[in-house]
């Protein structure tokens, strides 16, 4: 949840409360995202276009428990329980 000032109301995604499990261990912010590491994979916020997405090991994570998170430029650091993920999180082929 989080408050929007603009509109004078809290806003929220119900949807991920199917999709992931608590705990949540760790945030990391820039301009274009929020990543929130969580017991079910690292989840993604895209500011742009105002959604959510679940990355897991389908996705080249090495294990869904994520850990910790630390922004490099265009690369997050993801630590798991089975190992260090490095993802091109700013690659422009991906759509």
């Amino acid at each position: 949840m989080w408050y929007d000032a603009d509109e004078d109301r809290w806003q929220s995604y119900p949807q991920l409360i199917f999709e992931t499990q608590p705990p949540y261990s760790d945030i990391a912010v820039n301009k274009e995202s929020v990543w929130v590491a969580s017991a079910s994979g690292l989840l993604k916020y895209d500011r742009e276009f105002k959604y959510w997405r679940l990355f897991t090991t389908e996705d080249g994570l090495l294990d869904n428990q994520c850990n910790q998170l630390l922004l490099d430029g265009d690369y997050i650091w993801i630590v798991t329980d089975a190992g260090l993920t490095q993802y091109f999180w700013n690659d422009p082929m991906r759509s």
